[in-house]
């Protein structure tokens, strides 16, 4: 759906894996980034999709609602980035 290939990846990280709580069950996730050589292919936003540039939710530049794992995800996401740069 994204319209990317394998061609496009330069780098994969598969981050440690964690869990969240809520309050009836689990959500255990394995974060996969990936690092693409080019940007992604302009697509049209729907309700469901949104391109977000890590960097502008990192600075706090974008002001989207994220729900608690999304914020642990970006704060790992940050990690990558620096330790990739």
């Amino acid at each position: 759906e994204a319209g990317l290939t394998e061609a496009d990846v330069t780098y994969i990280h598969v981050a440690p894996r964690f869990r969240h709580t809520f309050t009836h069950l689990f959500l255990d996730i394995e974060p996969v980034y990936i690092q693409l050589d080019t940007a992604p292919p302009t697509t049209v936003e729907k309700p469901t999709t949104r391109w977000v540039s890590p960097d502008r939710l990192i600075s706090g530049n974008e002001r989207i609602g994220l729900a608690a794992p999304a914020v642990k995800l970006v704060a790992s996401l940050k990690e990558v980035l620096s330790e990739h740069a």
